[in-house]
């Protein structure tokens, strides 16, 4: 197994952020990852792990590493530090070390975050099936391409607007009634609907309404 740098930081040569990869096996990073726990080799760390090379190219001689953890308590990286002296933990080095590694932690949360966010963005705004989102109140806030396309309204004509953009006329008053009753309790909605494309060719959908909530279980749009 590899291990991948994400950056450095030396003495001589100040931050890095290049990408460098080593071997796991062998290396005193092993027992942070495979023990998930601080691992502290204040001196000689070279003669300890001879079979680990890079530690000679970069002259270490202490060593300490700390697990990285996200908000499930799952082992997500580690932050080490090394120095080509003997490596003593006083009482500041044992303050400041916390707070380095949970700086590092919520970087690295924030980053999985993000990337998630753009993974479920992309699957949304690329989907076949026309996707609309609105806000309680029914304006909409986001309408994706496929929908776009088929009806042939403009972003900037949906995005502010409600679903009665699309309205046929097709159905009576209580079957909105009903719609709207449905996915205020926290129901999905589910039902064949005659909608209206911008050009006014009438057209039959299978309608899917679900809740979005908030952090503290409020609805507070509806996809």
């Amino acid at each position: 197994e590899m291990i991948k740098i994400r950056a450095f930081w030396s003495a001589n040569g100040g931050a890095n952020s290049k990408s460098l990869e080593y071997p796991l096996k062998g290396s005193p990073c092993e027992q942070v990852i495979t023990r998930k726990q601080v691992a502290y080799f204040p001196k000689e760390v070279q003669k300890t792990f001879s079979g680990f090379p890079i530690l000679a190219e970069m002259g270490a001689e202490g060593y300490i590493g700390y697990p990285l953890f996200d908000s499930n308590d799952n082992i997500t990286g580690h932050l080490v530090v090394m120095h080509t002296e003997p490596l003593l933990e006083s009482i500041n080095f044992q303050m400041i070390m916390p707070i380095f590694v949970a700086r590092a932690e919520v970087e690295m949360e924030r980053e999985r975050a993000e990337h998630q966010l753009r993974l479920l963005f992309a699957a949304v705004d690329q989907s076949p099936s026309a996707v609309v989102i609105a806000d309680k109140k029914g304006k909409i806030v986001y309408a994706n391409p496929s929908l776009l396309n088929f009806t042939g309204f403009s972003l900037e004509e949906v995005i502010g607007g409600t679903p009665r953009l699309w309205k046929s006329g097709m159905h009576p008053p209580e079957f909105y009634k009903l719609l709207w009753e449905t996915i205020l309790e926290g129901k999905e909605w589910r039902s064949d609907i005659c909608n209206r494309k911008k050009n006014g060719d009438l057209y039959w959908e299978l309608l899917s309404i679900l809740h979005l909530k908030n952090a503290e279980g409020e609805v507070t749009h509806f996809i």
